[in-house]
């Protein structure tokens, strides 16, 4: 091929030299080896190479495999010995593309002690040898209609980049068999995804086949079906299953296409207990179908365990993490950045929330110039935990989604109170105005009864209450929040899981009575007009009364006091400039006056 010239030497099929006398000693052996060779493959590695390459010789057309690229070999195991080559063939298996089979693992199972050869075959075996040196002997990212995956025979399917992998595998001391999907070259080994994480296979019989309804079938060894993708219909063109290095292992119709439209079913449809890059956590509001992380059983168990990490749908959306139906920890609503009660940011990666009359999810991405691998796993205690590394290492760091404390614990201060966290013990305090609902368990740190206002606000004739500001806060459970389409957040009920952050975090206005308000020297505020000021489009600053929609004024007043106020004009009183009404809403434009300034016109 490379334009050499060579010499060949062909044995007469008469000749008393047997198969076992050219082959039995190692430097004979070796002789078939290349120079340039020599220093990448051990002797031993040779040997095997040319004995795999007897299995392509068979004495019958029918034993030997159709082509040189399209067999895998399974259970060779041990010391085989052909004494007739013709039925060796009992050990191939036909139908897998040529780089399924992992070379390395297979030469260290395969031993064959050979007593009868045609030699005149044996250019056959030269030509293997120069495939198993030369050629690729990786994992295929593809699985074809009505090929195969099997246990026994260690298969797997690596993604086109090499850091996904799908395979079997048992997990901790246990024997029992997954289909799974992991992280390859990183430690600890880090699984993903796994298909029959509530059915485990009890040996190395499974196999996965792809039928040509493009549905991915997992058999057990008594023909069994273990787990199927769940899609049904008619038989489709052309179905592949491919890995894709997002860790996708996506089922379509038609090789080569990539378009979303011919995905017939996706690994990331059926979550397990970790998000990966590109996953949507959420609803699709339009089918009703729900994706969510469901935790583990165990470290060494997938079965479907205990927690999961939702988008809680009630009021205004917020990630949550529930224990069977309870309530556990609460990640709150999302704030345009983060999650409110986990306000970090994930380096090198873009978040996104979707909230719209068909969808509802968070999914998140990582940059395209990022080196940064990230991953969110519900451990089986409940936690959220975010793992990281980078594609130049093999070592994990993680982050945890909730602070590790008591005041993590849904509601453990009950309604109207506030956790702390000093960085040892919990405490509650009660929101301003209100005090505990039990105060006996309060004194002694039982606080889970919360607190109660301690004057009843009335609110048709509240027109004096005021706001007090908390900054610095996870926002309270949003179940029974509305939008309404004003861009903040309004709660009406009870205030439950309010916890405070020494930084981050947001601000929250808790309606009060004005008895609650801190006064101080500024006199009773019945006697004070609270307003808001803006600019008008010449630039004018003013300031703007509201009169309380539950205000006894009715409109024939309010104009009279608008006429009345028009025609008082005095250096010493503030200028009205303007009304507007409109429904039940009547405001009052003044001329703004910046504060402690009223001296200054009086005095000038």
């Amino acid at each position: 091929m490379d334009g050499r010239v060579v010499a060949v030497k062909r044995l007469s099929k008469k000749s008393g030299q047997g198969l076992e006398d050219y082959f039995v000693f190692e430097d004979m052996v070796l002789e078939l080896l290349e120079d340039v060779l020599e220093e990448q493959y051990t002797p031993s590695e040779v040997i095997r190479c040319v004995q795999v390459g007897l299995l392509c010789v068979q004495q019958r057309p029918q034993d030997r495999p159709d082509r040189y690229d399209s067999f895998n070999v399974s259970h060779m195991q041990g010391n085989i010995k052909l004494n007739s080559i013709a039925y060796a063939v009992c050990w191939v298996r036909f139908g897998l593309e040529a780089n399924i089979v992992d070379l390395p693992v297979f030469l260290q199972q395969m031993t064959l002690s050979c007593h009868c050869f045609p030699i005149v075959t044996m250019l056959c075996v030269w030509f293997l040898l120069f495939m198993c040196m030369w050629g690729t002997c990786t994992s295929l990212d593809t699985l074809k209609l009505n090929q195969t995956i099997r246990d026994c025979e260690n298969e797997t399917l690596v993604s086109a980049g090499g850091t996904i992998e799908l395979g079997f595998l048992s997990l901790g001391k246990s024997s029992r068999r997954y289909l799974a999907i992991w992280y390859r070259n990183v430690s600890p080994s880090t699984v993903v995804w796994v298909a029959n994480r509530n059915t485990p296979l009890d040996n190395k019989s499974g196999v996965l086949k792809l039928n040509d309804k493009g549905v991915l079938v997992l058999i057990s060894g008594a023909h069994s079906t273990i787990w199927s993708s769940n899609i049904s219909g008619k038989a489709v063109n052309d179905p592949i299953a491919q890995l894709l290095d997002s860790g996708n292992f996506v089922v379509k119709f038609g090789q080569g296409t990539s378009k979303e439209s011919s995905i017939l079913w996706q690994s990331f449809d059926e979550i397990g207990d970790t998000i990966l890059p590109g996953m949507k956590l959420g609803w699709n509001l339009e089918t009703g179908v729900e994706r969510y992380i469901s935790s583990w059983k165990g470290v060494d168990n997938p079965a479907e365990g205990e927690y999961s990490l939702k988008i809680d749908s009630r009021g205004y959306p917020q990630a949550i993490i529930f224990e069977g139906s309870k309530i556990k920890y609460r990640l709150g609503p999302w704030n345009g950045e983060s999650w409110a009660g986990y306000p970090v940011k994930i380096p090198q990666s873009s978040e996104i929330f979707v909230f719209n009359k068909t969808d509802l999810y968070y999914e998140f991405k990582l940059l395209g110039s990022s080196d940064l691998i990230s991953i969110v796993k519900l451990t089986p205690s409940g936690i959220g935990n975010r793992i990281f590394w980078t594609t130049d290492t093999t070592s994990q760091r993680s982050l945890l989604l909730q602070e590790r404390d008591q005041c993590e614990n849904y509601a453990f201060c009950g309604a109207n109170s506030i956790c702390n966290y000093d960085g040892n013990h919990p405490t509650c305090e009660c929101v301003r105005g209100y005090v505990p609902k039990s105060p006996d368990q309060w004194n002694t740190s039982i606080w889970h009864s919360g607190c109660v206002p301690r004057n009843k606000s009335n609110c048709k004739t509240s027109y004096t209450d005021g706001f007090l500001p908390y900054s610095h806060m996870k926002l309270p459970d949003t179940s029974s929040s509305c939008r309404e389409g004003s861009g903040c957040l309004h709660w009406f009920n009870t205030l439950v899981d309010l916890r405070s952050f020494s930084q981050l975090g947001q601000d929250i206005y808790i309606r009060v009575p004005a008895s609650e308000l801190d006064h101080g020297s500024h006199g009773n505020m019945k006697n004070k007009i609270v307003g808001i000021t803006g600019t008008l489009l010449d630039g004018q600053e003013v300031a703007v009364k509201r009169n309380s929609k539950m205000s006894d004024q009715g409109l024939d007043e309010f104009k009279n006091e608008v006429v009345l106020i028009a025609k008082l004009q005095h250096r010493n009183l503030v200028k009205l400039l303007g009304c507007c009404i409109q429904g039940e809403e009547k405001l009052l434009i003044y001329e703004y006056m910046p504060n402690k300034s009223l001296d200054y016109f009086i005095f000038g």
